[in-house]
């Protein structure tokens, strides 16, 4: 009787042991990008729309979200590549990219006007440094929204709008779709959206894609709640 009671028991504790494995094989920790930034800055990088991201996917843009519903769009225009993240930790990143940002757009002016303030291909009142005050990074506000399906509840997309100084202060939307971008380069573990690119007065979009290094290999990005503090829900048909 004891040790029919002994055998019980083993039993019944290798089965709870299975049930925990068998979610620890399925759980992954998810990273959904609104709520993430609430927790801190985070940053991401938006590369081209490319099937396959290799270590020699140039990036477009830093994009820095922070706590505070702002976002700061670097633009450094394919003049670093995904493999130069190799060399710098998420804080060296934070401080280079304001230096690339800047080097970008004076590159920028060198080839539109003309070094040195010279007439180039075009002409432009404002002088290099004038032009670097007005299109340089800085903060503004960032305002997400995810587009839930009136009858399922079932999300179909994210976005978030801001004011972009590159653009002239244009208003520029960005739609994030399939969260399931996940992949790995030189030991960088990386996750990531589609995103759909809107240009306030544009008539055609950019397609592109917006990826996050992390340290756990096993992170997925997602979708926001519809009940997370502070996002907007717009109801949308199938």
């Amino acid at each position: 009787m004891k040790k029919q009671q002994v055998m019980s028991i083993l039993v019944a504790g290798l089965a709870v042991g299975l049930v925990g494995c068998s979610k620890a094989k399925t759980s992954q920790p998810t990273v959904a990008i609104y709520h993430q930034a609430k927790q801190g800055t985070q940053i991401w990088y938006e590369v081209p729309n490319h099937d396959k991201i290799t270590k020699n996917t140039a990036i477009n843009s830093i994009i820095v979200l922070n706590n505070n519903n702002k976002i700061t769009q670097y633009s450094i225009n394919g003049r670093k590549t995904v493999r130069s993240l190799d060399k710098y930790s998420n804080k060296r990143v934070l401080t280079l990219a304001k230096k690339w940002d800047i080097q970008n757009i004076e590159k920028n002016y060198d080839d539109m006007y003309g070094k040195n303030d010279n007439t180039g291909v075009l002409t432009t009142k404002y002088s290099k440094k004038e032009m670097v005050n007005r299109l340089r990074a800085a903060p503004t506000d960032n305002e997400f929204t995810i587009y839930e399906n009136g009858s399922n509840k079932k999300i179909k997309k994210e976005s978030m709008q801001f004011t972009s100084k590159q653009m002239e202060n244009s208003i520029v939307r960005y739609d994030l779709t399939k969260p399931n971008q996940r992949f790995s380069i030189n030991g960088n573990h990386f996750i990531g959206y589609l995103v759909t690119e809107h240009v306030d007065g544009a008539t055609n979009t950019v397609s592109s894609k917006l990826i996050q290094r992390v340290s756990n290999k096993d992170k997925v990005a997602g979708f926001d709640s519809a009940k997370e503090s502070g996002i907007k829900v717009k109801k949308v048909g199938n």
